[in-house]
């Protein structure tokens, strides 16, 4: 971080930067802290604020101006904190599967982890048809876009057979996912135990 400091042309620049370092350092981490509860990421997204800080530099030198660089600083740090939570946090979701037979045909639906594991469930006959069961249970919208995972279609393809938007292909396969286990968590979990 020093070295990004200190790589800054303009004099005037460089010591504010250095300034607000020494001002608010020890606050960027206490704010990312409580976000990503990590210390070694907290110190990474201290020093991805400082970079913020110098990148748009004139903003944060007028928010010293008008007495709101405070907010400012921790704004930032706190947007820069959750986008670190949430990329580690989908890096580290897992995905399962559940295989069923359909007609003497055998399939797969993949499910990403939601609210609780689907990868401690055990598939036998019983939960495959309380699965089907739940599909068909779902409002079209919803069993639509499960149904069309299930056929090996990749979200772009669903939303054009649906015609509309990826966003809302990912929007409702993850409500599916969840009504499911809303729905009927405890019949397919309850044989086995939750974790």
């Amino acid at each position: 971080m020093l070295e990004m400091i200190m790589a800054i042309e303009n004099e005037e620049d460089r010591h504010f930067v250095l300034k607000l370092v020494e001002d608010y350092y020890d606050k960027m981490i206490l704010v990312a802290k409580k976000i990503v509860k990590d210390d070694s990421v907290a110190k990474d997204v201290a020093g991805a604020t400082v970079e913020n800080v110098i990148n748009y530099i004139e903003k944060f030198k007028k928010a010293d101006e008008e007495q709101y660089l405070t907010k400012l600083v921790i704004v930032t740090c706190r947007n820069i904190s959750y986008k670190r939570y949430n990329a580690v946090k989908r890096a580290n979701s897992k995905k399962s599967s559940i295989v069923f037979e359909d007609e003497g045909e055998r399939k797969e639906i993949e499910l990403s982890d939601v609210e609780e594991s689907v990868e401690d469930l055990i598939i036998s006959e019983e939960n495959c048809k309380v699965l089907r069961e739940l599909i068909d249970a779902l409002d079209d919208k919803y069993s639509d876009v499960i149904w069309l995972r299930e056929q090996q279609y990749d979200n772009e393809e669903i939303a054009q057979i649906l015609d509309i938007s990826v966003d809302l292909v990912r929007q409702r396969t993850l409500r599916a996912r969840k009504k499911i286990l809303e729905m009927a968590g405890d019949r397919l979990y309850g044989i086995y135990g939750k974790r």
